[in-house]
């Protein structure tokens, strides 16, 4: 399951299950009581919705150095940061979101710096291919990595998901096109009891098999 997929799943089970079910210190459903009960409630709104979202990111700390940031051997870079060189070399505070590595956001005193990829070239990355990448480079035994070939992996492993998702989806078409062509199970004769020979030989009047008369036939020969 995906993050957009749980994040939906998520809205679904609260909206969809937990909202309409009983709730056992309410005796009704969350639903009922926040009808009943939205015009008394006094909602409050986050007042910066960038700022919110930025609160439940998750952080790393770093210092900035004179070519940039860098974070998961990721270079970033904003113009704004020029402004900083030089002084005290303290570490400053990034959020990134795992989802999309494409920015990060730098806290400052004077409010938060966007920062992307010095390269701008980068194509957008998610911290889970990331972290497959560096797996991956281990294996092979690859102990140091940098930029580049984190992203010359993470395009590789792509391809190879697309041509995997391309023969999947060839093949299930295949099989659609020939599905028609499965033989169709065969009808079961075997009776229900056993052969006549299997059985115990007819036994006077009383037996239950009882022997066929036989019907007439007429003989059809053809003249010469």
């Amino acid at each position: 399951m995906t993050l957009d997929e749980l994040e939906t799943w998520l809205a679904l089970e609260i909206t969809g299950s937990y909202h309409a079910r009983v709730h056992s210190a309410l005796e009704t459903t969350p639903a009922v009581v926040w009808a009943t009960r939205v015009e008394e409630a006094q909602l409050r709104m986050p007042a910066d919705l960038r700022q919110f979202l930025v609160d439940f990111l998750p952080s790393e700390q770093r210092v900035l150095q004179r070519d940039g940031l860098h974070l998961f051997h990721i270079r970033y870079w904003a113009d704004e940061l020029r402004w900083l060189m030089g002084r005290e070399s303290r570490k400053f505070t990034l959020k990134y979101d795992p989802r999309d590595l494409s920015r990060i956001l730098v806290l400052t005193e004077n409010g938060i710096i966007e920062a992307k990829p010095a390269d701008l070239t980068r194509p957008a990355i998610t911290l889970w291919e990331h972290r497959a990448a560096r797996r991956a480079l281990r294996e092979a035994g690859r102990r140091s990595v940098d930029e580049e070939l984190i992203f010359r992996t993470i395009e590789a492993q792509r391809d190879l998901v697309d041509s995997a998702e391309r023969q999947t989806k060839a093949i299930r078409r295949h099989q659609a096109r020939r599905s028609h062509l499965a033989p169709l199970p065969m009808i079961d004769v075997t009776p229900d009891i056993a052969a006549p020979e299997a059985l115990p030989a007819p036994e006077g009047e009383g037996s239950p098999f009882l022997s066929h008369p036989g019907f007439k036939v007429e003989e059809w020969y053809e003249d010469d």
